[in-house]
């Protein structure tokens, strides 16, 4: 649902914003791999519930070590779960790479979510903290490694999923922020917000994203493309998820 621009709701928790009809992508299967790699050659099999480019390649399911997989799946989740909730049950663990949930469907009365983290440790604290599962608006979810694998990240400048905005309240505030996301984002969540008066003439808004992959990221970057010339800056702040 689109983050309205009434000046009455700017406090509001933002909800997801899908950014246009998503679009169907088709995707031609790969040429047969020779006889002795075929056993190694990785699928490219995506959920029906994908919303991303699945032509790209760096959408592929990865072909990495199970030990190396930094991607959690989890099941058994209440069917209308939103991002918030989500991420309001990770804490203590490690900087959340990615998070989109499976919405329940006629076939399933209950949601499933994937997330990857930025590094393994982080996926084995989570596995570990809820190897007997974990209740959740009262249903017990399961985790376990997602069969798609995922590297971790490039270790290097911190970077989230919570991105820092400060500058002048005339450019820096909630709406204009999120109407300029808009125009580049097609799907994004935020988990929470936050406003805090620096001074008369500055403050700091803190936008919780779902996921730093394409959205945070995505976010710094069109954002910094309209406003920092105008004296707005960016950084990327701790993640609530986690430590690591």
């Amino acid at each position: 649902m689109a983050e309205q621009r009434n000046s009455q709701h700017r406090d509001d928790r933002a909800k997801t914003v899908p950014m246009e009809e998503n679009r169907r992508v088709s995707f031609a299967p790969a040429a047969p791999a020779p006889e002795n790699d075929r056993e190694l050659a990785p699928l490219p099999v995506f959920s029906e519930n994908y919303r991303g480019d699945r032509n790209l390649p760096s959408n592929m399911p990865a072909n990495v070590p199970e030990h190396e997989n930094c991607a959690v799946f989890i099941t058994g989740l209440p069917a209308t779960i939103n991002t918030r909730e989500l991420l309001a049950h990770i804490r203590e663990t490690g900087r959340v790479w990615q998070s989109h949930i499976n919405p329940s469907n006629g076939q399933h009365n209950f949601a499933a979510a994937k997330v990857t983290f930025f590094v393994r440790a982080a996926a084995e604290n989570f596995v570990n903290a809820t190897r007997n599962g974990f209740f959740v608006g009262g249903d017990q979810a399961h985790v376990s490694y997602n069969r798609h694998k995922v590297r971790s990240q490039p270790m290097g400048v911190y970077k989230s999923r919570v991105l820092i905005v400060r500058g002048n309240p005339t450019w820096v505030n909630l709406p204009d922020l999120l109407a300029i996301v808009q125009t580049t984002l097609r799907f994004w969540d935020l988990d929470e917000h936050f406003t805090r008066q620096i001074a008369e003439d500055e403050v700091e808004i803190t936008m919780q994203f779902g996921s730093f992959r394409a959205q945070a990221e995505s976010a710094h970057i069109v954002l910094n493309r309209r406003l920092g010339r105008l004296g707005v800056t960016f950084t990327f702040g701790p993640d609530p998820c986690g430590l690591i």
